[in-house]
């Protein structure tokens, strides 16, 4: 299709392995593209290629993921308006989440990373947050109650949705824009990241999956992630995002 630029294959360049001590050999400045100005190949080289991509990170999952996700968002945060303590944040909601996930990690393995149901909600840290609005305690527990359900409803429905979307064969397609960004679109969704860090995602799929870039597999992964990226509202790619 006319725009749409397939990212170029470093297959041609010697890469590490994880499987061998033999022929290994750091990639160098001179095989990678100048816009590999943000990171040093020899340090971030070193990668298994034991990794595989899941059918959780398709597309078509990650956009059903953030819808309701999102959702989800915003009930928490208007169950806080409705409780008086509305000073809206979002690392509250956020690090909620991954308090609820890191509490339960080991019963996650037969639920989504994001949406899962839970037997209690309310933890020390969400307490006292609420608390500082002077809330009684009643109030609390009603609180509480309600985001319990809220979120368990919401697992159990992105799982009916999940289980009922027809398959899809569509692809994410990525194209190069002229102000130094790529585009990713899948339907009607899209998603952009700078060419200096499109070059980087690009090499590290080869290296961690042993697949050539051009492949189908790689863009839809990069759209996945940067729609995650999205999902949780953050402020750069700096950050580490849970799930």
């Amino acid at each position: 299709v006319d725009g749409e630029i397939v990212p170029t294959s470093l297959a041609s360049h010697t890469i590490i392995t994880s499987n061998s001590k033999q022929n290994k050999s750091l990639l160098t400045s001179s095989d990678l593209p100048h816009s590999f100005s943000i990171w040093n190949p020899n340090i971030n080289s070193r990668i298994s290629i034991n990794q595989t991509v899941t059918s959780e990170n398709t597309p078509q999952l990650e956009c059903i993921r953030q819808t309701s996700f999102s959702n989800l968002r915003s009930k928490f945060y208007g169950l806080l308006k409705e409780l008086g303590a509305n000073k809206k944040a979002n690392e509250v909601f956020e690090s909620w989440m991954y308090r609820m996930k890191m509490e339960r990690k080991d019963d996650l393995k037969e639920q989504d990373s994001l949406l899962f149901e839970v037997d209690s909600v309310m933890d020390e840290e969400l307490a006292d947050y609420i608390k500082g609005f002077n809330i009684d305690v009643p109030s609390i527990n009603k609180f509480s109650k309600k985001l319990e359900d809220i979120t368990n409803e919401h697992a159990k429905n992105f799982r009916k949705r999940v289980k009922s979307a027809p398959t899809s064969f569509r692809q994410a397609k990525a194209t190069k824009m002229e102000n130094g960004f790529w585009m990713i679109r899948y339907g009607k969704r899209s998603v952009k990241i700078s060419a200096a860090h499109f070059e980087k995602m690009n090499c590290m799929y080869e290296l961690n999956t042993n697949k050539k870039s051009k492949s189908n597999e790689f863009i839809n992964a990069l759209f996945g992630c940067i729609l995650r990226y999205e999902t949780f509202q953050g402020g750069g790619f700096q950050a580490a995002v849970h799930g």
